[in-house]
């Protein structure tokens, strides 16, 4: 009588399941609906210069070690493709200066630069693109 029993629920539960995975999978692919109405998104194509660049480009710095300091030039848009984008720079220590320094930035916007505390660093010319879609 108990095994009876035993194999009777056992079977329930396992249809039971079977129906609940089936139902779910179809509830999930049910969801995805597409909105007809929806616009096209548009491409915006940023060319970069002096002017411009600090609305698509932060730059900051922060301690390193003894002396140093690091350089971060980080990209304001994460949903944006930064082609081919160098910034460039004069570094000036101890008198001595060197001019048209150039650092590239990742296609997600990103690069990072070591200089000493010493060091100032003055960015004299950008060029790329941004490139992103709304």
């Amino acid at each position: 009588m108990i095994k009876r029993r035993f194999k009777f629920f056992t079977i329930l539960f396992i249809l039971l399941g079977f129906i609940t995975l089936s139902s779910c999978g179809n509830k999930v692919n049910s969801s995805e609906k597409v909105d007809e109405n929806a616009t096209e998104k548009q491409k915006y194509v940023v060319e970069l210069n002096i002017d411009n660049y600090k609305k698509y480009i932060d730059v900051r710095t922060t301690p390193y070690g003894d002396g140093y300091l690091i350089y971060y030039f980080d990209g304001t848009l994460s949903y944006a493709y930064y082609d081919n984008v160098i910034i460039t720079y004069n570094r000036s220590s101890y008198g001595s200066y060197d001019n048209g320094i150039n650092i590239g930035l990742s296609t997600g916007g990103y690069a990072k630069w070591y200089e000493s505390r010493q060091t100032s660093c003055t960015v004299i010319d950008v060029t790329g693109k941004v490139i992103y879609w709304i």
